[in-house]
């Protein structure tokens, strides 16, 4: 009866020592999950997916444009203002609203204008190279006119043609007759065309952006005139409020074209565009046919195609299924002619065994079948070796 009772007394006792070395343990592994935890990443949900696309800068809403427009067009109106109370009072000390000064307010708005349209040429850039049918890669066309704003920008607010016109000039030694101003503006002039011709032809598909381009080049034409000193008929004053209007607008009304463009090819990449066309032209059939009574049925119009850009989901679920059935009838293909390769193979290496083992018989058989002379003389030689044993 001792002797069991030490025994379970031993027992409880090794229990509860394992049950405080299962604690321990437990303890240091919560430790442990703690200073995991707080060693995890404070920006765990920060995922890429979460992040603003650049054609998320886009507006989608198509009543944000002209809101944009309109805003800015007010502010151009504010400046040419606050120019006309700076000119009413002279000295009160507020040169920077004077648009005649390569410094003042207007200028510095109408660079940051001209960056903006770079970097926007650089978003339509980046949603315009995805057709599929610009063979001819003219989708580059947006790198350059990128390039030529920021190039306009610097010259708005440094003057760093006029150093460059005088260089030219004292380096070719011409004289042209309006100074050296020609020395830049016929170049600019020249580089500007060739882009604003390229430019036409790239959004000839977009109303907006076309009519707002053609605005543009009007007043650069403007400026342009004035910047050579043609007679206009104005006083000095109504010039330079004119010329810092139409330098102000040129550049609003070509980033609210650019912008209308943008949105006009994210349309286009979700084949929202040719749903719409597909209305109007609904419209004005319905308006034609309008008040005409008519036995004949209807035809229906053959739908079309989407875009030629990214296809949709479905359209790619598609692609996707109809290559891995390509993909498993040229492997199903190719297990066949191997399996008939090995085929012959055996049956080829079967039918040469067969043929060497005729040849081996046939040969046999001609070594057993001998002749009647042969056999007497193969008996005669035997015979005369045994008697000369």
């Amino acid at each position: 009866m001792l002797h069991r009772r030490g025994q379970s007394d031993e027992r409880r006792r090794r229990m509860l020592v394992d049950d405080t070395s299962h604690e321990g343990v437990g303890k240091k592994r919560s430790s442990k999950a703690r200073k995991g935890l707080s060693a995890r990443p404070r920006y765990e949900e920060a995922t890429i997916e979460k992040q603003i696309r650049i054609s998320d800068l886009v507006p989608q809403r198509g009543w944000i444009h002209p809101l944009l427009f309109f805003t800015w067009m007010l502010g151009v109106a504010g400046l040419l203002g606050l120019h006309h109370w700076q000119q009413l009072h002279p000295g009160a000390g507020l040169e920077i609203f004077d648009l005649a000064q390569p410094t003042s307010l207007a200028a510095w708005i109408t660079s940051i204008g001209l960056l903006a349209v770079a970097s926007l040429s650089l978003i339509v850039y980046s949603l315009r190279r995805w057709r599929k049918s610009d063979y001819h890669t003219r989708y580059r066309v947006w790198l350059w006119i990128a390039l030529g704003a920021i190039f306009s920008s610097a010259a708005v607010a440094t003057s760093w043609q006029t150093a460059a016109a005088q260089g030219l000039a004292t380096m070719t030694g011409w004289s042209l007759p309006a100074g050296t101003l020609l020395f830049w503006l016929i170049p600019a002039s020249l580089c500007y065309s060739i882009l604003a011709i390229r430019l036409l032809l790239e959004v000839r598909g977009c109303k907006m952006a076309s009519m707002a381009l053609w605005t543009a080049m009007v007043m650069y034409g403007f400026l342009v005139v004035s910047a050579i000193g043609v007679n206009t008929g104005l006083p000095h004053s109504m010039i330079v409020m004119v010329v810092g209007g139409c330098q102000l607008g040129m550049v609003a009304i070509l980033f609210s074209g650019l912008l209308w463009y943008a949105h006009h090819v994210l349309l286009d990449i979700q084949g929202l565009l040719q749903i719409r066309e597909k209305t109007r032209q609904s419209k004005k059939a319905t308006g034609k046919r309008r008040g005409v009574e008519s036995d004949a049925p209807e035809k229906t119009a053959i739908p079309q195609g989407l875009t030629d850009l990214e296809p949709t989901a479905p359209q790619r679920a598609a692609e996707l299924v109809r290559e891995t059935e390509f993909e498993d009838e040229q492997l199903e293909h190719q297990t066949k002619r191997s399996k008939v390769r090995r085929k012959s193979r055996s049956e080829h290496m079967a039918q040469s065994d067969i043929d060497e083992e005729k040849a081996a018989e046939s040969s046999r058989r001609q070594q057993r079948k001998l002749s009647k002379s042969e056999r007497k003389r193969l008996r005669k030689q035997k015979s005369r070796e045994r008697h000369a044993a």
